[in-house]
């Protein structure tokens, strides 16, 4: 969640052949990898090629296994958890939908980022959604869906890799478009490449969008909140390879 979801959609639909059928993201709130398997299985009632769905799934053996067999060809975003953990925050107190009552009740913008880093409820136990009040804290967040990057057949692809505009951060952004397309069994051309950045990449086409840029904690951490980011999730950073 919150880590560039529709910027990656907006991506793999500007493919000629594709076409977007679901938003999956529910799954995200069932309790139980069985509960989720069940969730998807209705779900996924179109599997034809060119076919798209995006969701927020954790990671499970259960539904990795499943998705395998059902031969769907998966991408995994991920980006900063410092700048997931704003992201969330601004979304919450914007949309006004899940959580705002519990954000909205702190003093400042300072303390909610403080309870999208640590968590809230039963989130700061367990990765959990079992009340309305609960959110997982960062460490809890991530270690849900990360077991993606360890399947083989899952591309795993850095939010931060897509936005760049110029210079050395463009040519990282066309390299990852590029195993996209090699990831998918699709044909790379010039012209594509293209189509992919300047029709796919706007972050501004998301329903969810704010800023669309990265490194937004170098301005909005203070020193308590790295503090609590390094309690509750020590060693989050380098096993992502992003730097403290």
């Amino acid at each position: 969640p919150k880590s560039g979801t529709h910027l990656l959609k907006n991506i793999v639909l500007a493919i000629p052949g594709t076409h977007f059928r679901a938003d999956l993201a529910e799954t995200a709130v069932l309790p139980t990898p069985h509960a989720q398997l069940a969730y998807l299985q209705a779900g996924l009632y179109d599997l034809r090629p060119g076919v798209v769905y995006i969701g927020h799934i954790p990671y499970s053996p259960l539904v990795a296994d499943w998705l395998r067999r059902q031969g769907v060809r998966q991408i995994f975003i991920y980006r900063d958890p410092r700048d997931y953990t704003i992201s969330l925050t601004h979304y919450i107190m914007r949309e006004r939908r899940n959580l705002y009552d519990t954000f909205a009740t702190q003093p400042d913008d300072a303390a909610r980022l403080l309870l999208a880093i640590c968590g809230s409820g039963g989130g700061q136990r367990a990765y959990s959604y079992a009340t309305p009040d609960a959110l997982p804290n960062v460490h809890f967040m991530y270690a849900a869906f990360l077991g993606w990057r360890s399947e083989a057949d899952v591309l795993a692809v850095r939010y931060e890799d897509l936005i760049g505009a110029d210079g050395a951060a463009a040519a990282t952004a066309v390299s990852t478009l590029r195993r996209i397309l090699t990831h998918l069994h699709m044909p790379i051309s010039d012209t594509l490449l293209d189509a992919m950045r300047h029709e796919g990449m706007q972050p501004a086409h998301s329903p969810t969008y704010r800023q669309g840029r990265s490194h937004a904690w170098q301005s909005e951490y203070r020193a308590a909140h790295h503090a609590a980011f390094t309690a509750v999730a020590p060693t989050l950073l380098n096993e992502l390879g992003y730097q403290p």
